[in-house]
């Protein structure tokens, strides 16, 4: 038996079963399971730079209408986001770059991109204050039915001081989940979808050198001081064995020897 799973925009639609034996071979048609939820939601953190990343976001809408949801973000200030870098994919098709905000004189040649860029409207940004406030994103993202929306924007790694590291720096930095919150025109209540948490490699320093250095350090110091501490403590006497003592008094007083 030989199963061959077809998928269409992300999610799989039909499962082609091949049934073999000793004199025939038949193929059986079986439709997918339907999905679990309405909405699926995943969000990654890319890029291998300590300095720079981008935020992922892949939201499936599993309706055969046009679903709106909520999207808010809380980063903590140990990542920042560039929101001219913030673009969408729908079924690997763009469909809006905030980039070009950022350059006037490239509009004309990207008006389609803007005059697309309705999926993503409300979008309030509140700075964060370093050591302080997080930084708080929040808007309002239209995914078309049957679709999967792709969100992407960049970011930057905060470089830390070394004092301001946690006891197990190498591990990285957890950054909270988001939320997504389903807006619907009936009035039905709808269930707030968290994504897991992330975490986040920032730029650390080699810890265990100071370590290396104190003790070499204080390897040296002690030898030093040990010697020298040695030798002005020490007292130097002349011990003359038994044996020696007589044979010198039964010398001769001018024998020399």
């Amino acid at each position: 038996m030989l199963i061959i799973s077809s998928t269409v925009c992300g999610s799989p639609s039909l499962i082609v079963v091949l049934l073999a034996d000793a004199h025939s071979v038949g193929i059986a048609l079986t439709p997918a399971d339907p999905p679990l939820t309405d909405l699926s939601v995943q969000r990654f953190l890319r890029g291998a730079s300590q300095a720079h990343g981008q935020i992922t976001v892949v939201l499936r809408n599993n309706l055969d209408e046009p679903a709106s949801v909520l999207y808010l973000e809380t980063m903590p200030w140990l990542v920042q986001f560039y929101l001219h870098s913030m673009h969408i994919y729908v079924n690997d098709t763009i469909r809006g770059m905030r980039s070009v905000l950022s350059f006037p004189f490239f509009a004309h040649a990207f008006c389609s991109f803007l005059l697309q860029d309705d999926l993503i409207s409300d979008i309030s940004y509140i700075l964060p204050i370093p050591h302080s406030r997080p930084a708080t994103f929040q808007s309002t993202v239209t995914i078309p039915a049957q679709s999967t929306a792709y969100f992407h924007i960049d970011v930057a790694k905060a470089f830390l001081r070394y004092t301001e590291h946690m006891p197990d720096a190498q591990r990285g930095w957890d950054l909270p989940p988001a939320v997504f919150l389903p807006l619907s025109d009936d009035g039905r209540k709808r269930k707030r979808v968290y994504t897991p948490i992330l975490l986040v490699d920032l730029a650390t320093p080699d810890f265990s050198m100071p370590y290396n250095v104190i003790i070499f350090t204080c390897s040296i110091v002690a030898f030093v001081f040990g010697t020298v501490f040695n030798l002005l403590t020490r007292k130097f006497v002349v011990v003359r064995l038994d044996g020696e003592e007589k044979h010198e008094e039964e010398k001769p007083k001018g024998e020399v020897s």
